[in-house]
């Protein structure tokens, strides 16, 4: 039987960002699809069109508070799998994040950061 596709949508304006989830998504064994949006608006604009299971959003947002658009997803849709992204080392900045609606907070520079998301894919399919 084949895993089933999960859509994965990244809210975040950098490019080396996008450039290396995409590339871990390659290489990943589950098959995902990929989308980006630079901004809270334009990841709302998104969401309504795409349905993620999944949302990746960095830190901190240009246009809109990050916990408040957590807040924002899980009125709208409190199924959906809500990962943060991060480059703050402190362990004590990344528990701030984790909410009840939040499954991961991944640090992109810790050395194994980056490859935690393959984990989180290869653990939502053996769920599913």
């Amino acid at each position: 039987m084949q895993n089933p596709l999960v859509k994965i949508l990244l809210v975040d304006d950098s490019d080396t960002t996008a450039n290396r989830i995409e590339e871990i998504l390659y290489h990943s064994a589950t098959p995902s699809a990929f989308r980006i949006a630079i901004s809270a608006k334009q990841a709302k604009s998104v969401i309504h069109a795409y349905h993620p299971d999944i949302i990746m959003i960095h830190e901190s947002l240009e246009d809109c508070n990050s916990k408040d658009f957590i807040q924002y997803l899980m009125q709208e849709n409190p199924t959906v799998q809500v990962i943060i992204i991060t480059g703050n080392a402190s362990k004590k900045y990344s528990n701030n994040f984790k909410e009840k609606f939040v499954t991961h907070c991944f640090n992109f520079n810790k050395k194994d950061g980056w490859e935690s998301i393959s984990n989180v894919l290869a653990g939502r399919n053996a769920a599913a």
